[in-house]
């Protein structure tokens, strides 16, 4: 069987990659009989070697090719370059028609390329054989995503609240690697087997905390590469440029807060009301960067975070304006 599986929905196609390898054997034995096979080595010759022989002490027999199809256009124009005329491995249509009846070939990718011969060459094989199964993941609209994460809670064993529900998408977005992290989380977090919104608010916030935490942590430290990483994760799981600079004045705010009281030496037990949480998890972070930051730091963050404040209001790219929040953030002085 000759599998193209592919889409932006990187979490349900590895799931069903999983299902795919489920079906080689026991796990102690797929070592044997599964070959990964990557495109800057794909030729007719190495799948042929993973395909042709029988199983090992298993039930099938697997070759996983990664990313044939998604860099075809760039080799097309190379090969044809130096007077090539095909992307197409010699004998590969031969060799995919006739597959033995226990191996099967799986095209693993994300994108597919606007032009790749591969592609029209497994569609002509499916169309002639009837032997493929092309699978297409795309990221699931928002109604879809609210029975996604019903039928994921009750994979947990475990159910959801329709408000807790629409909470819990509304903060995480289409990102179903996260979705799937946090729902597995908060099942074992409600021992009444109830994900109700109260526990979403306590502990899907917190970890929401958590990365703007790493994002301040990050700009103040001068780890460029890391708040980049940080914030593109960020805007990928949903959160809008507004948003994070909210929440990066509101930490910067609780810091130079939490300076004052450390001069004055306020037991942090005592923070809580003062700068504005009861999170034990904030106050003991707030704590931590307020020793390591110095007064002249969170002074002149201030200005570049009303700066910030003032291009995104002014301009359609939030992220651009992040950017060049940690950009100059490397200026910081030391304490």
């Amino acid at each position: 069987m000759i599998y193209l599986v592919h889409g932006e929905d990187s979490f349900s196609s590895n799931e069903f990659l999983k299902e795919l390898l489920d079906a080689i054997g026991p796990e102690d034995l797929r070592e044997s009989n599964l070959t990964h096979i990557d495109n800057n080595v794909f030729t007719t010759a190495t799948l042929g070697a993973a395909c042709m022989v029988a199983p090992f002490l298993a039930n099938r027999r697997m070759a996983i090719v990664h990313g044939a199809l998604s860099s075809g256009e760039n080799r097309s124009r190379t090969r044809r370059a130096k007077g090539k005329k095909t992307t197409v491995p010699e004998g590969l249509q031969d060799l995919l028609v006739q597959l033995p009846s226990f191996s099967d070939v799986v095209f693993f990718e994300n994108r597919l390329a606007a032009k790749n011969e591969l592609h029209d060459l497994i569609t002509s094989i499916s169309n002639s054989h009837g032997n493929v199964s092309i699978k297409e993941f795309r990221p699931l609209r928002r109604e879809a995503m609210f029975q996604w994460v019903i039928d994921r809670t009750h994979m947990y064993q475990a159910k959801i609240t329709n408000d807790a529900n629409e909470s819990l998408v509304d903060r995480i977005g289409s990102n179903l690697w996260v979705l799937n992290s946090e729902i597995e989380k908060l099942s074992i977090y409600c021992s009444n087997g109830t994900i109700t919104i109260d526990a979403v608010n306590e502990l899907v916030t917190r970890i929401r905390e958590a990365n703007i935490f790493d994002l301040v942590d990050a700009i103040m430290d001068r780890k460029y590469a890391k708040a980049l990483k940080t914030t593109q994760q960020l805007f990928y799981d949903g959160q809008t440029g507004t948003y994070l600079l909210s929440m990066i004045a509101s930490q910067a705010r609780k810091i130079a807060i939490a300076q004052e009281l450390l001069e004055k030496n306020v037991s942090p037990h005592e923070w809580g009301p003062r700068i504005g949480t009861q999170s034990d998890f904030v106050i003991r972070k707030t704590e931590n960067q307020a020793k390591r930051f110095s007064k002249e730091a969170i002074i002149q963050f201030y200005s570049m975070l009303l700066k910030t404040d003032i291009s995104i209001k002014s301009s359609s790219n939030d992220e651009i304006a992040l950017t060049e929040l940690i950009a100059e953030s490397v200026s910081l002085p030391h304490k």
